[in-house]
């Protein structure tokens, strides 16, 4: 990473940190203006300020987290509530996610706050980078001892900037606080990024040999 983003990376999550604030009562103020607004012109007017302000809150949180000195609250936590979670937040927002799970808990040792940030960074960038006429596919398989999050976006016709800014710093300094291992690549129109997470009982086992 190039040094100017690393020293901006702290002054731009205190900015957010500041923002924070004011953003939820513009979220707020719309909320309650479409509920007594009397055309359905000013409801979907408002509605789209609630998205853009919760939209900036979303990476207020993600920014914050990254830059967070303290090291993240590891705990088990499963994998599948924290993604659906971040899935429908998306979906609110006007994002299209297809969101696929195999049966089962999905249990991981990490923070689960961080880890929805991660994700909600990606789904983000392919918000911003993709072609928004196909859904954005969110996928879980088994490894052997990790979980893997794939997710994939139909890149836009005409290539936009990726990958170089503060934006892949957020990435991977939220990576490393939750001990996860990602990896991205684009190919046939394709973007595909994979977050991979050990699962819980991976976790207790190597923890288990050392005393």
């Amino acid at each position: 990473m190039r040094n100017h983003e690393q020293v901006a990376l702290p002054s731009l999550a205190l900015a957010l940190h500041e923002l924070r604030g004011p953003l939820g009562f513009v979220a707020s103020a719309a909320r309650l203006m479409a509920g007594d607004a009397e055309s359905q012109l000013l409801r979907d007017q408002c509605t789209r300020i609630e998205r853009a302000a919760t939209r900036m809150m979303v990476t207020a949180r993600t920014v914050l987290s990254a830059a967070a000195e303290a090291p993240a609250d590891t705990s088990e936590c499963d994998l599948a509530t924290s993604l659906s979670a971040v899935v429908e937040d998306m979906r609110w927002m006007g994002f299209s996610v297809e969101l696929s799970l195999p049966p089962g808990p999905l249990p991981v040792c990490s923070a689960a706050e961080e880890f929805e940030s991660l994700i909600a960074s990606f789904l983000l960038n392919a918000g911003d980078h993709g072609d928004l006429a196909h859904p954005v596919k969110v996928t879980v398989h088994r490894g052997e001892n990790a979980l893997h999050v794939t997710i994939r976006n139909r890149c836009c016709a005409v290539p936009r900037h990726r990958g170089h800014g503060l934006g892949s710093l957020v990435v991977a300094r939220l990576a490393a606080r939750i001990g996860a291992t990602v990896s991205a690549f684009e190919r046939d129109g394709w973007f595909t990024a994979t977050v991979a997470l050990p699962s819980a009982a991976e976790h207790v086992s190597s923890e288990s040999t050392f005393f």
